[in-house]
């Protein structure tokens, strides 16, 4: 089994909205990191992660090739793809830059991924309707800063869901919102959360914020990795 921990990089690595020149280095310095490669959109962009010797996979020499405003997260779409049908990873988790390490992973790491569901993230809950598609449960959505992947064929059809969505900000600003529904049509509908806690839910990662479980499930978990675990970066 090919395996790999992939990170993405794109648009303006040191732009005052990204927090990137922060969390990278920091990133770098924990204890508990793991080898990832990073698919690098942008020539100044790889420059700047070969400094800090991280292996880089070049994508794009153009650093942000749709328009920032509508399609900001599309190209994490696209790193799935590449990263399972041209690299030809049959595993993939997928981690942003503030999904933080906090301890060494167990060896059954990947078995113990596999024996739920080919694609797992957090569920977290939000205030706003995310998923309107939904009758019930509209304000549930995946929260893709830990994504695992075990199904070379999930990245192109979260691809062509999120083109069939109109093509309106809202809809086309967020990767999760496709993986949302994705899972959705896979079962006719939302499932619901504790049927989310059986089938995809990871047991190594948690959220800092908006998690929607209690601490009777929390407490079931092993985890390795935790989201927003840094102090706010500087602006």
């Amino acid at each position: 089994m090919k395996r790999a921990f992939i990170r993405t990089v794109y648009g303006d690595i040191k732009g005052k909205l990204t927090g990137l020149q922060f969390e990278i280095p920091r990133i770098l310095e924990n204890p508990f990191n793991t080898d990832f490669i990073t698919y690098v959109w942008g020539d100044d962009n790889k420059k700047y992660l070969e400094s800090l010797n991280i292996k880089c996979r070049m994508v794009n020499s153009n650093p942000f090739p749709y328009d920032i405003n509508k399609y900001l997260y599309k190209p994490k779409l696209d790193v799935y793809q590449i990263a399972m049908e041209d690299d030809g990873y049959d595993e993939i988790v997928f981690l942003d830059w503030d999904m933080v390490p906090t301890k060494k992973l167990p060896l059954d790491f990947w078995e113990q991924l596999g024996q739920k569901e080919s694609i797992q993230g957090p569920l977290y809950a939000l205030k706003k309707k995310m998923c309107p598609w939904r009758p019930i449960g509209s304000n549930f959505m995946i929260q893709a800063s830990f994504l695992y992947i075990r199904d070379k064929n999930i990245p192109g059809k979260l691809i062509k869901i999120w083109n069939e969505f109109p093509d309106e900000i809202f809809w086309r600003s967020n990767d999760e919102r496709s993986i949302s529904k994705y899972i959705d049509d896979t079962y006719g509908g939302w499932i619901g959360n504790d049927k989310w806690w059986d089938l995809h839910e990871p047991m190594f990662c948690h959220l800092v914020k908006k998690c929607p479980f209690g601490t009777d499930k929390i407490s079931q978990k092993n985890i390795c990795f935790l989201h927003r675990a840094f102090d706010k970066w500087p602006r």
